[in-house]
């Protein structure tokens, strides 16, 4: 019996290709669609970056990558600093973290690039799901009671 192991750590470059695939595809459809938008997806790339510390692939980073890599940082300090010089307390820290917690995702998807067509595949599925969510009613731009006949 052939069987695709996803999570195996022996995992092959197809296998952990696959998953950040997968991932990406999810976090494309979702990101659009759930409330909590890209969550599940961004969560799968973060977790999946554990591969990387049991794989140890050959990551072979050019100045962009590093420049990538530096900027994600400085902007979760420049946040963290923020939060700190505010008070704002743990919750300053949410969204700057984000961005350091991208590092290993981004890691993960130079080792084993996603497949191109899951990526527009999960871009068109969220593109879909949110045309077919309810619809949102605006306001009219004109009070049509006020106008004169």
């Amino acid at each position: 019996m052939n069987t695709l192991k996803i999570f195996s750590p022996q995992a092959s470059s197809f296998d952990s290709s696959l998953y950040t695939s997968l991932a990406v595809l999810l976090l494309g459809a979702i990101s659009l669609v759930v409330p909590s938008r890209y969550s599940l997806g961004a969560l799968m790339l973060f977790l999946g970056s554990a591969v990387l510390l049991i794989n140890r692939p050959a990551l072979r980073l050019v100045r962009q990558d590093w420049l990538i890599i530096t900027v994600l940082a400085v902007y979760a300090v420049v946040g963290f600093l923020e939060a700190w010089w505010d008070g704002q307390g743990s919750s300053g820290l949410d969204k700057p973290s984000r961005f350091l917690l991208a590092v290993p995702a981004m890691l993960l998807m130079l080792a084993y690039p996603p497949r191109l067509s899951w990526v527009w595949g999960g871009i068109a599925l969220g593109a879909t799901g949110a045309r077919a969510g309810p619809e949102v009613h605006y306001p009219p731009l004109t009070n049509y009671s006020s106008v004169s006949t």
